[in-house]
């Protein structure tokens, strides 16, 4: 359900009337049919103490009439974002819908209920669960309304994005489309532009992605919804999108006031994916140490582990981007292994196995490459450009494909973090073909190596895996006798471990790199 910051005063006085004459009549079915409407509005209204407030009328003292009582009232709470006492409602109807008729509607509605509040602390497996739930569970007294349903369908879309599940995407949709069709709306039609928003994302259109954020960004704003259905995904993708423009500063910016806005309504999850994109970005300009201490206090803030959702995967993600840019494999190969199957987690996985002498693809296989999206296209035509010249088919040919398809979809970022071998090239083509797209990406590609060149020097010795071994044990406090012991290194070796040490992490002694470690996270 939405909410709005404005409320209409009209809405008691015609809807107490109408319900109390109802009441008079005994009328149940009218009398829930109008609470259903009524709720609706009051929730896109933001109005969730006035729902709590009229749920008296949602029927009378029998168990049926008490249930709908509580139901609103939940529906109330969860508008208010009050997600404790409508936890707490939800698991008490739980209890009671077996008691009642109307237990297939209410089992409908407290997996509404939980749907959000899962999905806003991270738990992902369970929201998908319980959206599931409310919209395919068996209908034999009541269902949830047609204008209730997309919104369970756009923060599945949500999940789906995060798993990179494009045709899930694809199916919401038209499920949505199908709905729009049938009831027509504003609300639907917002929610609408907010799938569309992550579908185009996923496809590579950052263009159109960027287009539809700012849509539905808009439409929240002219109808003033806040709450549960501010829209935190258009502004997240708001963001994605900036990035992929290699606008990082402004990217950087907006992420800082969507963490604001997560925080406002209440949801750990928008938090997250603000602060790990951030992160990202903050890698991407070279500022590894800053990036890693953020990591560092995002874990502290969230405690992942005591939560135990998916937010510890998302946050996982991260730190695998930055330490596969760092080149710290042992680290990488950790977090693959505990990170999903996902396409950017296998690209690491494939790339750590051909830098440890694995085979890469040849040239017959990379052809196979799927290319139905803008982003496969890019990635598979880059991928070509590495093999010899087969007929006229030559290493600028496709990274000429490749920049076609980033001018028409506003792809920058991608093309700026390739290796020295496909910038030269793409400098190559903005000479022999300039145009404004190519000379702006070839000028930033010549920054991004300078600064890249610079930073390299800093990280290009990271610590081998022993001198981590005897930088943790640093951090237990023990004599450096003792840890030579521990692990069976002579005097000698260790002192020449140490200096290492202290030399890579540019420290003078244990206490500062024992910190520095931390704050790096190597121990």
């Amino acid at each position: 359900m939405s909410t709005q910051a404005n409320s209409s005063p009209s809405v008691r006085g015609s809807t107490t009337a109408a319900l109390e004459a109802a009441i008079e009549r005994g009328d149940v079915d009218f009398i829930y049919q109008m609470f259903a409407n009524t709720a609706r509005e009051l929730a896109q209204t933001g109005q969730g103490k006035q729902l709590i407030n009229l749920s008296k009328y949602a029927g009378d003292q029998s168990i049926d009439g008490m249930a709908l009582q509580k139901a609103f009232s939940l529906m109330g709470y969860l508008v208010e974002l009050d997600f404790v006492v409508a936890q707490a409602l939800a698991m008490e109807l739980e209890i009671e819908k077996s008691k009642t008729k109307i237990g297939d509607f209410l089992e409908k509605l407290i997996a509404y209920t939980r749907a959000f509040i899962y999905f806003a602390s991270g738990d992902l497996a369970n929201a998908r669960a319980q959206i599931d739930i409310a919209l395919n569970s068996q209908v034999i007294t009541n269902d949830l309304g047609g204008m209730d349903k997309p919104i369970l369908i756009r923060m599945r879309s949500v999940i789906d994005h995060l798993y990179s599940d494009l045709p899930a995407m694809q199916q919401a949709q038209n499920q949505v489309e199908n709905l729009m069709t049938e009831f027509g709306g504003t609300n639907i039609s917002y929610h609408l532009i907010a799938i569309k928003t992550l579908i185009y994302y996923e496809e590579g259109n950052f263009i159109k992605a960027n287009e539809y954020a700012k849509m539905g960004v808009a439409s929240a704003e002219a109808n003033g919804f806040i709450g549960v259905s501010v829209p935190l995904d258009c502004k997240y993708i708001l963001a994605r999108t900036l990035f992929e423009f290699s606008k990082l500063d402004q990217a950087l910016i907006e992420l800082a006031e969507l963490k604001i806005e997560a925080k406002r309504s209440k949801s750990t999850l928008f938090f997250v994916l603000a602060e790990t994109f951030a992160i990202r970005i903050l890698t991407a300009q070279f500022k590894h140490s800053e990036a890693l201490e953020r990591l560092k206090n995002l874990h502290n803030e969230v405690d992942v582990v005591s939560k135990n959702n998916d937010l510890a995967w998302l946050i996982d993600v991260t730190e695998l981007y930055i330490r596969f840019i760092l080149g710290d494999f042992t680290r990488a190969n950790l977090l693959v292994a505990r990170c999903p199957d996902l396409p950017y987690v296998r690209h690491v996985k494939a790339s750590i196995a051909e830098s440890s002498g694995s085979k890469s693809p040849t040239r017959a296989e990379v052809i196979k490459f799927p290319e139905q999206t803008y982003k496969e296209q890019i990635y598979k035509y880059l991928f070509l450009s590495e093999f010899k010249a087969e007929l006229d088919e030559n290493p600028k040919y496709w990274v000429k494909k490749a920049l076609k398809i980033g001018e028409i979809t506003g792809s920058r970022e991608f093309f700026i973090r390739q290796n020295s071998y496909h910038i030269n090239l793409i400098i190559e083509i903005a000479k022999e073909q300039p145009s404004i797209y190519l000379e702006e990406l070839a000028r930033d590609c010549i920054n991004r190596l300078k600064e890249r060149s610079e930073s390299s020097k800093a990280i290009s010795e990271g610590l081998t895996s022993r001198e981590i071994d005897v930088l943790k044990h640093l951090a237990t406090g023990k004599s450096i006798d003792a840890i030579g012991k521990s692990l069976h290194i002579s005097k000698n070796t260790m002192k020449t471990h140490l200096k290492n040490i202290y030399r890579k992490l540019e420290v003078a002694g244990r206490a500062e790199a024992v910190d520095k470690g931390q704050k790096l996270l190597l121990i």
